[in-house]
């Protein structure tokens, strides 16, 4: 099982090629993918001259692709629409340039309601300069987080600033959570952090804010407590939930993360046990016990269950307590 020590969590890239067959003088191609047919919401790829060109950062499912062409005169043509199925099974892993590590879309899972978490609304990374290396985020990655991620909003949840990636053009919040220590373990990433998560709601709450990502350092711990609370209060299945918080250890996060005894000051089970004690059915229902408990408002977490979910969405009318 990976350990944390490399990064072998990006996706793999796919070749396309293609053939032009018509007598102008072709200046440069691009790739255009969506997941929708009129490709609204998709995202380009900048190529060069050459009939082929690595594409990654593939939707979940169906994706919609063309190949664009800027002619000599500079007038543009595209190919017909081909169709690229890929395995709908989560996690949408990110390349993100060559210095980050840990960087995966929050949407494509199913709910126990029945729904779906949209992708490419909301993206947990690690930190700039800290893939275990000290490296900033490169030129390929600010591009790809801009023109094919489409970011406008970045969570800083660390204590330092200076792992904020500071994108052009997007707006950055720190809200600063406590890390585990001997003396401060892990449970209070929530317990002692509820202002910290009720400003990440609020975040989450606004639709100008979309795309998002959030990330503390590595994008694992504090990072991973927001991804849990989240993905419960959407209706993430529990095994899921810890499945992602685990799948972290595909990047190079300096040290292996665990859950149980072995975790040692990093075990979620500290908080997540805290929540689980909550009234309700269901960890959906417990999740959004626990975020109402610590002052969240409903509609806050009902706008963001109807902003990041599409189809049958949770009931959240029964044993609700503040």
């Amino acid at each position: 099982y990976p350990d944390g020590s490399k990064t072998i969590s990006d996706p793999v890239k796919t070749n396309l090629q293609w053939n032009y067959s018509g007598s102008a003088t072709v200046k440069s191609y691009s790739v255009t993918i969506s997941q929708k047919s009129d490709f609204s919401g998709g995202f380009t790829i900048n190529g060069t001259s050459a009939t082929s060109l690595d594409i990654y950062n593939l939707f979940l499912g169906k994706n919609y692709v063309r190949v664009n062409a800027t002619l000599d005169d500079d007038s543009k043509i595209c190919s017909a629409t081909t169709e690229i199925d890929v395995d709908t099974t989560y996690p949408r892993n990110l390349y993100v340039g060559a210095k980050m590590t840990n960087d995966r879309d929050c949407g494509g899972r199913t709910t126990t309601s029945g729904g779906t978490i949209r992708q490419g609304l909301l993206y947990r990374t690690c930190g700039n300069r800290y893939n275990m290396d000290g490296q900033k985020i490169d030129e390929e990655g600010k591009s790809i987080m801009l023109d094919q991620l489409g970011v406008k909003t970045e969570i800083n949840l660390s204590d330092n600033g200076s792992y904020n990636v500071n994108l052009k053009g997007t707006k950055v919040i720190d809200t600063y959570m406590d890390y585990a220590t001997n003396s401060n373990p892990s449970r209070h990433h929530f317990s002692r952090n509820t202002e910290n998560v009720k400003n990440v709601f609020n975040v989450l709450a606004d639709t100008s804010s979309y795309p998002v990502y959030f990330h503390c350092r590595i994008g694992t711990d504090r990072t991973g407590l927001i991804a849990i609370l989240v993905n419960g209060v959407l209706g993430v299945d529990l095994n899921e939930i810890y499945q992602d918080y685990l799948f972290s250890n595909f990047g190079k996060i300096g040290k292996k993360r665990y859950i149980g005894d072995k975790a040692g000051d990093d075990n979620i089970l500290n908080y997540m046990n805290e929540i689980e004690a909550m009234p309700g059915d269901t960890f959906q229902e417990k999740t959004y016990n626990a975020l109402l408990t610590i002052g969240v408002p409903r509609t806050t977490l009902n706008k963001v269950i109807d902003i990041l979910t599409t189809g049958a969405k949770p009931n959240n009318n029964k044993g609700q307590v503040v």
